[in-house]
């Protein structure tokens, strides 16, 4: 897409767009339902896509009972509906039907995370994938089949239908998909330890129009300045994730302007990479990932509005450059820590206790169910300041006025 001095945004391939309507319909009927609905009015929903091989694989019905007794799985228990094939299976099969632009089998395979790519340099040692930021339905489907807590029957489980006006944004999905604590300890020693010789950095190439949008200002003001880098005018390397990775590693902040909508993937990328995120705009992360980041965004990240920077009225030099480096170092250790949380692991792993973005999403989802039993929760569907209900703070109840009005 393009960015526009109004907000706006341009166009993806159709070829894409087509794709991902497709996969996103079927995957957001699946996901969950609640017990007391799950068996009410007409056909049942389910989920959508996962590895070839997968398929034939029964899914993993628990009832976990741990020491004295206690059932672990109580309150977590999801039932997932099977679809017939014309939905999922036949869809990857025909992976190469659906674009004559770009290889889309390629980014199927490995249940969604794509090929594998050798690591070290930038990129952790092993565990490591070409990932498109769109393959989140087939991620999401994998981890799902074999998720610890899954009911054998609808009427046992605890989860929600997602279109009763509830909607989060989960993180894109970044390259590094670890299959043990060890790996994911291990790569944030690393960024903990990364020489970073730059103040800033844009990961970002420079979009068709007018000079007077975010991106360009973004690009003008870190060709100008001998403490930013960018790709500037090495277009293959935007495809590259080792090239990705090492140009975020190199910085202590990555700018974020907005996408292809109001986030991108290269936030989560950068968070991979330990550079800290300077967002332009609320929308691109403060108000979308309240699940898996800090509701205080000054903790990990710099909000600069975007209408100074399209107007030339800030000077992203000066603007990071006045944060003391204490609060630099507090915050970078802050973005460090996010790292598990905004990853997704390996389906299969095994030696793995921390919780990762899929942990987290259903984790909450069904906080939601549990805390919502008997009442409607109002969330960003629900009227213009809804947004202000997702950041309020443990034990606040009312909404007021917030820092964030102007832009949403």
């Amino acid at each position: 897409m393009a960015d526009k001095p109004g907000g706006g945004a341009g166009f993806l391939r159709p070829s894409r767009v087509c794709y991902l309507a497709v996969i996103s319909t079927a995957f957001w009927s699946m996901v969950f339902y609640a017990h007391h609905s799950a068996m009410q009015g007409g056909t049942p929903m389910a989920a959508v896509l996962v590895r070839p091989s997968a398929f034939s694989r029964p899914l993993l019905t628990s009832f976990r009972i741990i020491a004295g007794g206690q059932d672990r799985c109580a309150g977590r228990r999801v039932y997932m509906y099977e679809m017939p094939a014309r939905f999922n299976a036949e869809l990857v099969r025909d992976c190469g039907m659906y674009s004559t632009s770009m290889d889309v089998c390629k980014l199927v395979v490995n249940g969604g995370f794509g090929p594998a790519l050798p690591g070290g340099g930038a990129l952790p040692e092993r565990d490591v994938y070409d990932t498109d930021q769109y393959m989140l339905e087939l991620i999401y489907h994998a981890r799902m089949r074999r998720y610890e807590c899954l009911a054998g029957d609808a009427s046992a489980a605890d989860a929600a239908n997602p279109w009763k006006g509830v909607d989060f944004g989960v993180p894109f999905p970044s390259h590094f998909h670890p299959t043990s604590d060890a790996d994911v300890l291990q790569w944030q020693d690393c960024m903990r330890r990364r020489d970073r010789r730059w103040l800033w950095a844009f990961a970002g190439a420079p979009r068709p129009g007018s000079s007077m949008t975010v991106r360009a200002q973004i690009i003008e003001q870190c060709t100008a300045s001998p403490s930013c880098t960018h790709f500037g005018s090495s277009p293959g390397h935007y495809n590259s994730p080792g090239r990705i990775m090492e140009l975020l590693e190199s910085a202590t902040f990555c700018i974020q302007p907005r996408g292809d909508s109001y986030t991108r993937k290269s936030t989560f990328d950068s968070m991979l990479a330990g550079c800290i995120p300077v967002f332009l705009h609320p929308a691109s992360a403060y108000t979308q990932y309240t699940w898996h980041l800090p509701r205080d965004y000054r903790t990990y990240s710099v909000f600069i509005p975007h209408t100074d920077v399209a107007g030339r009225n800030a000077s992203i030099d000066e603007r990071l450059r006045s944060i003391p480096p204490a609060t630099v170092a507090r915050m970078r250790e802050e973005v460090i820590r996010l790292i598990p949380r905004i990853t997704y692991r390996d389906p299969a792993a095994t030696r793995v206790t921390f919780r990762d973005a899929f942990d987290v999403a259903v984790d909450a989802v069904l906080d939601r169910v549990a805390a919502a039993e008997g009442r409607e929760y109002v969330d960003v569907f629900d009227g213009h300041d809804s947004w202000k209900h997702n950041l309020l703070e443990d034990g606040q109840t009312q909404i007021g006025p917030h820092e964030f009005d102007p832009y949403l």
